[in-house]
């Protein structure tokens, strides 16, 4: 069990560098979900993911998602970029009438 100081000085490392929780994300997506992400890898460092934090002008969103533009490819500087959680949730959802999924017919 980890001590209440280790805990607190984790909240404060990701509330220093937000971007940083997103590359845990990604690493514990990787190993948790096999089935759906075989064969995609992690070629992001903390330096990169920060420079794509900065460039998307994540600090400014009210919920930053990191997003693979080619979703088959690995998540790599040239293939991510942050944008907000519901634009992204438009790219992947099927249409939508009203709040019923229109995914069955």
């Amino acid at each position: 069990m980890k001590s209440p100081a280790a805990a607190k000085a984790k909240y404060e490392y990701y509330i220093r560098k937000p971007w940083a929780k997103h590359l845990l994300g990604i690493s514990q997506r990787l190993r948790l979900k096999p089935r759906y992400y075989s064969g995609i890898e992690r070629h992001l460092t903390v330096d990169e993911i920060k420079q794509l934090w900065v460039r998307d002008d994540a600090g400014n969103m009210d919920r930053p998602c990191l997003h693979r533009i080619d979703s088959t490819g690995h998540y790599s500087f040239d293939n991510c970029g942050f944008m907000e959680v519901i634009k992204h949730n438009r790219l992947h959802t099927p249409f939508v009438k009203g709040n019923r999924c229109n995914r069955y017919g």
